[in-house]
Parts: structure tokens; sequence; C-alpha cells
């Protein structure tokens, strides 16, 4: 399981021209019990510069901190950009957890779905991760809230749990029992003109 991130910072926004793609979130249907969490942040900046040759805008983050983005080909339209436009990135992580009915195989799938904007358009785009994976537990420990549990692949691994509704989950769950993981990650970047 990765560690959820509590800030998206300006100089992160270098790794938005490495993701494009729409976020299409949901959750699977709940089998009791089961339980959720997620976080989300969002970091706005306002358009400093545009070298559409060399494809690199500066952006200015609320805290004044100035940072240069390298931006890829796969960005469409990136000359009706303009000075004071206002970029936008929004960043959400979630987890899914439910108890499984026992018996069935540990899987584990993922899919990616992407989205940009169109020719002509302004720029922007969205991107979705989702990893699903079948678990069985092998030992809690209540009082540190770290599970130990096994995938597909046959590695045990131990978690640390801190979220409530987890942790509620947590004191539910024995030794043996198999868990269903809905681990979602979306990113989306807009870009508003001046007005």
């Amino acid at each position: 399981m990765r560690a959820f991130t509590a800030r998206l910072s300006l100089a992160q926004l270098s790794l938005v021209s490495l993701l494009m793609a729409a976020p299409a979130l949901g959750q699977t249907a709940a089998t009791p019990p089961g339980a959720s969490a997620q976080r989300e942040s969002e970091v706005t900046a306002v358009v400093e510069s545009v070298d559409v040759r060399q494809r690199q805008v500066l952006l200015r983050g609320a805290d004044g901190s100035l940072a240069t983005v390298k931006v890829g080909p796969a960005v469409r339209n990136l000359a009706q950009v303009r000075p004071g436009d206002t970029v936008r990135v929004a960043y959400l992580e979630s987890l899914v957890a439910e108890l499984a009915p026992p018996g069935a195989p540990l899987t584990a799938s993922s899919d990616v779905a992407a989205i940009r904007a169109q020719p002509g358009q302004r720029p922007g785009a969205a991107a979705v991760e989702r990893i699903r994976v079948r678990v069985r537990v092998l030992e809690v420990d209540q009082g540190s809230g770290t599970v130990r549990f096994v995938g597909p692949n046959g590695q045990p691994r131990i978690a640390v749990v801190k979220e409530p509704a987890m942790l509620e989950l947590l004191r539910q769950i024995k030794p043996g029992d198999e868990v269903n993981l809905t681990y979602t990650e979306a990113l989306a970047i807009s870009v508003t003109p001046t007005r």
C-alpha cells in the first residue's frame, strides 16, 4: 500500500506534464464490513511567462515562489496559455478496503485512464490509476495498528493503519480473512484565462 500524500507543492507541478487523463472515480460496491479513506489537495499558480518554442512555462505559486515547468509534447494548445492565466492542479488519493468471501484466489489488477484537451481547446488534462488487489490477513496487532498480509505475489507485507475508518475495520478482521483493496490516484489540470 502507498502512503497518503498530504500536500501537493508547486515544485511537483513539473510532474504534471507526465500525467494526462480524466478522473472517473467511484467506489466499488461495499461488502460489509468495509472502510474507505481519501485525501485531496489542490494547488494553483499564475502563469508568469510561456516559451512555446522551448515548451517551458514559468509559474508563480500562492507563496510567491517560482517554478519552471517543462511541458512535454503530449500537452496540446500550449500557444493559448498567456501570462496571468491560472493553472489549477487537483490531486486525489483514496483507498477502499472490504472484507471478501474466503476461498477466492488472491488477484491483482490495475487500469489507467487518460484524457487531454482536444486541438483548439484550452490546455487541460486528467489522469486516474486504479489498483485492485485481494490479500489474505496473516496477523493483526490492534495495539500498534498494524496488519501483516500476503498478496498474489506471495510476499508478506506489513501496513500501519492510521485512518480512523480503517482502524475500525482493523478491529473487525482476523488472521485468515481476505480483504479486497482498491487504491485510486487521480490528477486533473486546468488552465483558466485571465478575465
